[in-house]
Parts: C-alpha cells; structure tokens; sequence
C-alpha cells in the first residue's frame, strides 16, 4: 500500500468563528508555507465562557512557535522537517497544549506545552494557568494569519486487509490517499486507490482476487514430427 495526502479539508478563511469542539477533536490545520518565508499560522481557542489564548507557528528558519499571553517566539524542543506541505494537529489538554506533526501514518509530537514560571515571561504562570480554556467551543484563524491553507476534524479510517492484498492498509487520517497493489497471482477488483474520507470511511473496498491458473501444455510422442530415419 503507498500512502499520500491530498488537500481536501475546508479552506481556511480569516477573522469569522468557526464552531470547533476541541474536545471532541484535534483542530488540524494544514499548510503550505516554507522555512524561512516568514508565513504565520495564528489562532485563537475561545472557551464558551470568553476566554482566549492564540497558538502561532512562525515560519522563520528554524521555525518558531508563540503561545499568546505566555512566551515569545521560541524554537520547538525537536527538529521540523523542511518539506513544504505539513498538517499540523493541535491537541487540547487540561494545562496546555499538544502540537503534533502528522507524518502519514504516524503522529509525531513536536511540543507539550505546560506554562511555568521558566516559560510564561509575558505573565504569570499561575494566572496563565487559571485562564487558559480547558474548553474550547470556536476558533479564529487571525487576520494576519498568511500559512492556514485548510482545517478539518480529525477522523481514522481504520486499518484493514483482504486475502491476497500484499500490503495491510494502516490505520490512516482523513484525506490519506492508498493505493493497492495485490500478490503475484492475484488480479485487482475495484479502485487502485481509495481515500480516507471526512466521515471516517474509506471510500471504497478493494479486494483481490485468484487468478485461473493457465493449463499446462502437455506434449506426447504423437505430437511430435520425428524426421524419418534415412532422411
């Protein structure tokens, strides 16, 4: 199974709330911005009862976040890859935040962040701590936002495999495309490639099925022409 992405969420669109329950599902936001562009992702989590705070992704060389009320620009504890395309999955927890990287089929965790006093330089932690949104019911993509290309809920299609398919099918995000391949011996029915649709479904089944083997050839004596002796 080779596994892509395709860029099929909603398009972002600045300056409006968007109804989101973070507690339902990671906000995942998709762009495509390159190292050292100066692109900002900027976003404000809103708790129903007003409170706010912004998540920022600088995308200066190396690429830096900002937690609004809390640090300034600081470089992520891992290393981002470079690739243009990423999709970025912004998990609610009860202090902080999660930004996960999604690699395909694999998440991979580039910051936990839980204020400190080490960390909250712009206010104290103590008070950061007491207002930050332990719900999240909206979100903004700010006006100065210039890297948010899509946003979506995040779904698993789960993983799956079919006799004589040569590679399972791992569990897979929404919009991850697959493609199928079958066994020496076995023919493809149904689409090459299926998708990870925003439902949590895949869109279609593939199966692969048996080949007829070919019948073998079997030659006799009286099959062949044998010069005559004396010729």
């Amino acid at each position: 199974a080779v596994v892509s992405t395709q860029s099929t969420g909603t398009p972002v669109v600045r300056d409006e709330e968007i109804v989101f329950d973070m507690q339902e599902s990671p906000l995942v936001v998709q762009t495509m911005s390159t190292t050292g562009s100066g692109d900002l992702l900027k976003i404000k989590l809103i708790s129903n009862d007003g409170y706010w705070k912004s998540i920022q992704i600088k995308f200066n060389n190396p690429i830096k976040y900002l937690i609004g009320s809390c640090t300034n620009f600081r470089n992520f504890p891992v290393s981002i890859p470079s690739r243009l395309e990423k999709v970025w999955k912004f998990v609610l927890t009860e202090v902080g935040v999660k930004f996960i990287l999604d690699e395909g089929t694999d998440d991979v965790e580039v910051l936990n962040f839980v204020p400190s006093d080490a960390l909250c330089t712009s206010s104290s932690a103590d008070n950061w701590r007491l207002k930050w949104p332990r719900r999240v019911d909206k979100v903004v993509f700010h006006s100065s936002d210039t890297a948010s290309e899509y946003y979506y809920y995040e779904k698993y299609c789960e993983a799956w495999t079919a006799e004589g398919i040569s590679t399972p099918i791992p569990r897979s995000g929404f919009a991850i495309r697959v493609t199928i391949s079958c066994e020496l011996g076995w023919r493809l029915v149904g689409e090459k490639q299926i998708v990870c649709e925003v439902s949590g479904q895949w869109s279609s089944r593939p199966s692969c099925a048996k080949q007829n083997k070919s019948k073998a050839l079997t030659i006799t004596d009286a099959d062949m022409d044998y010069p005559k002796r004396g010729s």
